[in-house]
């Protein structure tokens, strides 16, 4: 089986390690990595696309300027009707999808495997993300985790793996969730929660909080609740686009923020390679 891989970070290195033994790879946008010496590296203006049964994108996928990004060569360029001449039964890879991979595939009558969205891969990617975010914490702060309040807005699989760890660690843990019937759920649970929607409620928890980690896509610190919100606290949104926060308005405050996406290829390169991998190998061989 012949495979294709364009551009990628560190977690495609992976990917490489563990498929070049089993499949016929090609690269392109690896021009500066001296690593892998025993496989093609071509130009994406000499690649011919109809000869591969499986073509790899990175993580986040062709950027909306038709650019594909890699960390092993030069950034380049692809046409619009980069996928018309593959095969019609290619298996095509992306972590996520843009606005143009999206009116791409469209166009040639193709689709991708969204790797990021898969119940499997968002499951064990928590792990890392997790990790990851404790790091961040503890870097950016000049107070133990134990004993401080700590607000976590969302209560999806992130969210409930580090309010688990915050917890473990005796961080004083109040969970921000939009919907009402969370709020009973987590009452049940003995866990602390407020409705993000609930002004009073969250004003009156964000001005003695330490630190607020977001991890839902949606703007939850607005003008209005940062205005309440303790001026000593850092906020971290590891969330995705649009994001949860007004960063702007927080640094007019003088709030630490920071936004951090995509931890898994930061901190843990090789777990999180190794998870697309094994996805990517079950999807070839027509697993689930």
């Amino acid at each position: 089986m012949k495979v294709c891989i364009l551009g990628g970070d560190k977690r495609q290195l992976e990917i490489i390690k563990k498929m070049k033994g089993d499949y016929e790879i090609t690269l392109v946008g690896y021009e500066h990595l001296n690593d892998f010496n025993d496989l093609e590296k071509i130009n994406i203006s000499d690649i011919d696309l109809s000869k591969f049964d499986s073509i790899i994108l990175p993580v986040n996928g062709i950027n909306n300027d038709y650019t594909i990004s890699t960390l092993f060569g030069e950034d380049f360029s692809v046409e619009s009707d980069l996928f018309d001449h593959t095969k019609k039964n290619v298996l095509i890879f992306t972590g996520i999808i843009t606005n143009v991979l999206d009116s791409m595939l469209k166009a040639s009558d193709r689709e991708a495997q969204i790797l990021m969205q898969d119940k499997d891969v968002i499951r064990e990617n928590t792990i890392p993300t997790v990790e990851g975010i404790l790091a961040d914490v503890i870097n950016n702060t000049n107070i133990t985790i134990n004993n401080s309040k700590i607000l976590v807005i969302g209560y999806g699989n992130i969210g409930k793996r580090l309010v688990h760890i915050l917890n473990k660690l005796g961080a004083k843990v109040t969970v921000g969730v939009i919907e009402a019937i969370d709020i009973m759920t987590l009452t049940k649970l003995y866990q602390e929660a407020v409705l993000t929607t609930s002004r009073d409620n969250m004003e009156n928890t964000l001005k003695d909080i330490d630190i607020i980690i977001n991890t839902a896509p949606t703007l939850v610190l607005d003008n209005n609740y940062l205005e309440s919100t303790n001026r000593d606290a850092y906020i971290l949104d590891v969330s995705s686009y649009p994001y949860g926060v007004d960063f702007e308005y927080a640094n007019t405050l003088g709030i630490k923020n920071k936004l951090l996406p995509g931890i898994p290829a930061k901190v843990a390169p090789i777990t999180a390679g190794l998870i697309l991998t094994r996805k990517i190998e079950h999807k070839l061989r027509g697993e689930q």
